[in-house]
């Protein structure tokens, strides 16, 4: 209830001036995307305990939002040693370099931006200093496009720490958003093949009783052996509306009867959607 909240801190944190009420005045403006208020807000807070990282994580990273990158250092750099702290500075740099500079990005800075982050987890949804470049990338090219962006992004590729699923699908969908068909069609199929590798590997698709999922599998693949993806995942489409695939079940390689696997997933339980 942010804006009820903003409206009620609007009115407390004048009246009370304690550092805690302008800073959770400044979180729901912030929540509400204000972010002129919200700096104003943390302005305030640091007023009363200027040595507050937290405060002062929130106002420089809305300072770095309006491209004010000087006093979001000023905020970031005294923030101490934590993952937060470290991470803000990294970020800081990594964003800077994007904005102030043209062509691909500048080694020593992000080997410094590195440097600052720290040892990068390979979690999905965690930031790591090549996702950020990456992305950033993308959205420069969206405002200003040039015709070098394709070979700037190709250079921020080598920055991905890891080469997962997901990293791969990030740098898919940053030339899908830009229609850069031929490096889309490129990576595309390099994925297609890779997943469909490693599904056909899997025990259950190499048993006796998994046979009826091999057959199509092959199929797919030869699909795309001959350049025909949307074949491909039309039969692949089809093969998912089998329930036993629906429900992530997989048969028994030993007995060929039983099976394993999931009935539903959460999300589509009469209970989760009840709650």
């Amino acid at each position: 209830e942010w804006k009820a909240a903003r409206e009620a801190l609007a009115a407390l944190a004048p009246a009370a001036g304690a550092p805690r009420a302008w800073a959770a005045l400044g979180i729901a403006h912030q929540r509400l995307g204000e972010h002129a208020e919200a700096e104003a807000a943390f302005d305030r807070a640091l007023l009363g305990t200027p040595a507050e990282s937290s405060l002062r994580l929130n106002r420089g990273a809305l300072r770095a939002r309006r491209l004010d990158f000087d006093g979001a250092r000023a905020d970031f750099e005294p923030a101490g040693e934590r993952h937060e702290a470290r991470w803000n500075r990294a970020a800081l740099r990594v964003l800077e370099t994007v904005a102030t500079t043209s062509g691909p990005a500048p080694r020593a800075a992000i080997e410094a931006a590195r440097t600052d982050a720290g040892a990068p987890s390979s979690y999905w949804s965690d930031h790591t200093v090549g996702r950020l470049l990456f992305s950033a990338l993308v959205e420069r090219s969206h405002r200003e496009y040039n015709a070098s962006a394709e070979a700037e992004l190709r250079d921020a590729e080598q920055w991905m720490e890891f080469d997962t699923f997901w990293d791969r699908a990030l740098i898919l969908h940053g030339y899908a958003s830009l229609a850069l068909a031929t490096r889309v069609e490129a990576l595309a199929s390099e994925m297609a093949h890779s997943q469909l590798v490693t599904l056909r590997a899997e025990p259950p698709v190499r048993g006796a009783s998994g046979s009826w999922i091999a057959a199509p599998l092959e199929a797919v693949a030869a699909d795309l052996e001959h350049g025909e993806p949307a074949v491909a995942a039309r039969r692949l489409a089809t093969l998912m509306e089998l329930p036993a695939l629906r429900h992530y079940r997989v048969p028994c390689v030993a007995c060929g009867r039983g099976a394993l696997g999931v009935e539903a997933c959460e999300e589509e339980s009469e209970e989760f959607e009840s709650e």
